[in-house]
């Protein structure tokens, strides 16, 4: 692709930093994944509304309403991720952010007018859209405005945010009830309540967020790459998020870490070092549910929950930055931080946003198909049998990442991204 010509200086990733710009491209960061506290919102929100929303719809007696319900935010992710990569390549990062927070807002607000099963599926699956299509984006967006010496951390701000999104699910579900104990309509503000985020995410978007510099380089606007820079330098924000509980404040803990560990250690490392103990976990797990029917201690429920305890852990610190403490069945929806992370790194910024969507893409239909197939899975394989085969597939997991991952810790998007070849180191 031929480089832009202009008599200005342009500047890169390795300059975004300079005269105060580190501070100021964390919050363009933090601006950008309030996109992520939504997913993390309405993942977290459903099962406390539908305590309520049952009753009016009959969901009760109609499981699969209830499943379609529950899963219309993933395929609607689907949906946004397949849309993402060509509206982001074509009108830029910043203008499909902002066409993610409307549809997200639209979303929302619908969700507290629908008043038939349907117009709930219909409005979940729109705020799912919204979900893929800023998944697809803001790890781009991120990469693409950020320098390469802080690129690890700052991508991985979206994944805490998904966790502190579904802990101030939690946290609104529990405030809602206490306060409307003999409501019968309680599932509706839970979900209205979504509208504050999305309404803030929208505002920083159209009005504080510029548009991704390399994205203006490329469509050979230097002029306005120079200005998007110096937006960046005079961004102010202020987000507040308030963990609720001990199991949300690990999760913040483990999401912290991966933000630490990212520099330090390397995107490669992290999943090398974690993904081997997620499977060790899962065969724990395993043995202790063959035993556990048949034993006569507390000896295998005990290393079930140190299992789970140790999965939670080794998952946050690699492969996804979400809840410390996951149940079967996985729930749909989470994303996995490092895997976006190299996917914004590793390709050319021809096939950056395009690579994202599949990628994303390809998450949100795998986290459907094992939500839906867990319980048919279970009855099959037994509930032993189910995590053997997950701990087959974190070796599998690891096996790729040895042989095919390279390492993008500290390296411009130019130097890496696709246009030259890296090695796995």
């Amino acid at each position: 692709m031929a480089k832009p010509r202009s008599s200005a200086p342009i500047a890169t990733s390795a300059t975004l930093g300079a005269d105060g710009g580190r501070d100021r491209t964390t919050l363009a960061a933090v601006g950008a994944a309030l996109a992520s506290l939504l997913q993390g919102y309405h993942t977290g929100v459903i099962g406390g509304a539908l305590l309520y929303l049952a009753p009016e719809f009959g969901l009760a007696t109609d499981p699969k309403l209830t499943g379609a319900i529950v899963t219309a935010t993933t395929v609607g992710s689907v949906v946004g991720t397949a849309a993402a990569a060509r509206l982001s390549d074509g009108i830029g990062r910043r203008s499909t952010l902002a066409i993610a927070s409307w549809a997200s807002l639209a979303g929302s607000a619908l969700l507290c007018v629908s008043r038939t099963a349907g117009g709930l599926v219909a409005a979940r699956g729109l705020v799912g859209v919204a979900v893929g299509m800023a998944g697809a984006v803001v790890p781009v967006y991120i990469a693409e405005t950020a320098q390469a010496s802080r690129r690890g951390a700052l991508a991985a701000i979206p994944q805490t945010f998904v966790s502190l999104g579904i802990f101030s699910a939690y946290l609104v579900s529990l405030l809602i009830a206490a306060v409307f104990p003999a409501a019968g309509w309680r599932g509706r503000p839970m979900m209205a309540a979504s509208l504050v985020p999305a309404a803030v995410h929208a505002a920083m978007v159209l009005w504080v967020l510029p548009e991704s510099p390399r994205w203006l380089l490329q469509r050979r606007r230097p002029a306005d790459a120079l200005r998007a820079l110096s937006r960046l330098r005079g961004i102010n924000a202020v987000v507040y998020y308030t963990p609720t509980n001990a199991a949300s404040l690990a999760a913040t803990a483990l999401a912290l870490a991966t933000i630490s560990l990212m520099d330090r250690l390397g995107r490669r490392s992290l999943l090398l070092r974690f993904i081997p103990l997620m499977a060790l976990s899962h065969l724990a797990l395993a043995a202790s549910l063959l035993h556990m029917a048949s034993a006569s201690s507390a000896l295998p429920a005990a290393a079930a929950v140190v299992a789970l305890c140790g999965y939670g852990v080794a998952f946050s610190l690699s492969l996804g930055a979400g809840p410390a403490l996951p149940r079967p069945p996985p729930q749909p929806g989470r994303r996995r931080p490092i895997p976006n992370i190299l996917t914004s790194e590793l390709f050319p910024m021809r096939a950056r946003a395009a690579a994202m969507s599949v990628s994303l893409a390809a998450q949100f239909v795998c986290n459907t198909a094992v939500g839906a197939g867990f319980p048919a899975l279970r009855a099959s394989l037994g509930s032993g049998g189910v995590f053997f085969a997950f701990a087959a597939v974190c070796a599998a997991g690891w096996l790729v990442t040895a042989v095919a991952v390279p390492e993008t810790k500290g390296r411009a998007l130019e130097d890496d991204g696709g246009e030259g070849k890296t090695k796995a180191s």
